[in-house]
């Protein structure tokens, strides 16, 4: 048998590092005192038990010989390296990089390339959607009490209607905004500029919980303005300054509204509340302006003009939309919009809107169907036939071009929006 070890030669362990289930190679002594006293032979198993036996008496470390220290305790455990998070990358806005809770990863784009199917079937979707809106502001008018509930389930449906296909639910949205009546009623306008203004949301890459604030806001800013309206509207020209000052009330009148409903959280409140002032300061209840205005009321602040100028108001016709995304435009090159709102809109419509009707160099005529981001002047375009020469006569082949990918191609006029 070896001999024992001497002090001098040994190192000291805690307790806790000590291995279960190993066979000691060598005996395990006291630190304390002399260091002499032996705790447990050579060839005893070190347990669980045996451990504990040593703790209850107040051991907290052991002495073995330094030769055998590495077969007795625990080796230290590696911490696996962490490979670093990759945010995933939507391939549908151009690979632009979002945040992980951006709800963009969730949508699909079809540069439209759809089925007759899915027209049909999200123009009912939507068509239901209005029907329901429409409902919602009849009720909050006579009880003068909004179901806050059914406001927030109808913005989820439009998000998920949105998830499903970015530029059929752009389109669709268009094509329900072109020479809307002044008095087809305040929730078909709140309606369409909810899902204008999602829709460039989605684009600048907000999470879900900030797009259905930003919805709600939209979608609920004119109830304050059910009574007024129809007065309003009676008259075929521009406000005078006591009717225009009453105007100015409408949004402290619909967020006191909203503040009585648990549902519509604060950042949709303010929303609706900011969503006529102007980046400049112009705008009303309260002239705030730049970074003053809530980040969302920003956005829907352009969406709201833009389905404004595509209606019917009682001093003028409806502008195409051709024509409002340029005065747009002008209003955000003397300071009315913030820019980066304003470029969210042309993303979503481009200079050349969706659903547009264009002229194109090599003589051939489309129509807009999807866009190509930040490429402005280049969308994605169904063909039309060669047999009609009057816009309204036109068949659709069904053929799709990207122009993004026919640099020798250009659009040289709008014929009609």
């Amino acid at each position: 048998m070896p001999l024992a070890s001497p002090p001098e030669n040994r190192v000291t362990l805690p307790l806790s590092r000590l291995r279960t289930g190993v066979k000691l190679p060598v005996h395990i002594y006291d630190p304390r005192g002399n260091g002499e006293t032996l705790l447990l032979k050579r060839g005893a198993l070190m347990t669980k038990a045996a451990l504990s036996k040593l703790s209850a008496r107040g051991i907290d470390s052991v002495s073995v010989d330094a030769r055998h220290a590495n077969d007795l305790v625990n080796s230290p455990r590696k911490t696996p390296a962490r490979r670093p998070v990759e945010k995933p990358q939507p391939k549908n806005f151009g690979g632009r990089k979002f945040d992980a809770d951006a709800f963009a990863h969730a949508v699909q784009r079809s540069k439209g390339r759809t089925s007759p199917e899915l027209e049909t079937e999200f123009g009912d979707n939507m068509r239901a959607a209005e029907s329901r809106v429409e409902q919602l502001f009849a009720d909050t008018n006579r009880n003068g009490k909004l179901a806050g509930r059914t406001a927030v389930e109808v913005t989820g449906q439009t998000l998920d209607q949105l998830a499903a296909d970015f530029d059929l639910f752009v389109r669709k949205a268009i094509e329900g905004l072109g020479g809307q009546k002044s008095g087809i009623g305040n929730h078909h306008h709140g309606n369409r500029t909810s899902q204008l203004a999602i829709s460039m949301g989605t684009v600048a890459g907000l999470s879900r919980e900030k797009l259905m604030n930003l919805g709600l806001g939209c979608l609920l800013a004119t109830l304050g303005e059910s009574s007024l309206r129809h007065q309003v509207q009676k008259h075929p020209r521009k406000l005078t300054s006591i009717e225009f000052l009453e105007i100015t009330k409408i949004p402290g009148k619909t967020f006191d509204l909203l503040e009585q409903v648990r549902d519509i959280p604060a950042d949709a409140r303010n929303v609706a509340y900011q969503i006529r002032e102007r980046w400049d300061g112009s705008g009303y209840p309260r002239n705030k302006q730049g970074e003053q205005i809530n980040r969302l009321a920003r956005i829907a602040m352009v969406a709201e003009a833009f389905v404004a100028l595509v209606s019917d108001r009682p001093h003028r016709p409806a502008y195409n939309a051709f024509q409002a995304i340029r005065l747009v435009l002008q209003d955000t090159a003397v300071g009315k919009f913030e820019a980066d709102s304003s470029r969210l809109l042309l993303e979503v419509l481009s200079a050349f809107p969706v659903g547009s009707v264009v002229l194109l160099s090599d003589g051939r005529i489309g129509r807009v169907v999807s866009t190509n981001e930040s490429n402005y002047v280049r969308p994605v375009l169904e063909l039309a036939t060669d047999e009609a020469s009057d816009p309204a006569d036109i068949k659709w082949t069904g053929e799709i071009i990207d122009l993004a990918d026919q640099p020798d191609t250009k659009i040289v006029d709008s014929i009609a929006c």
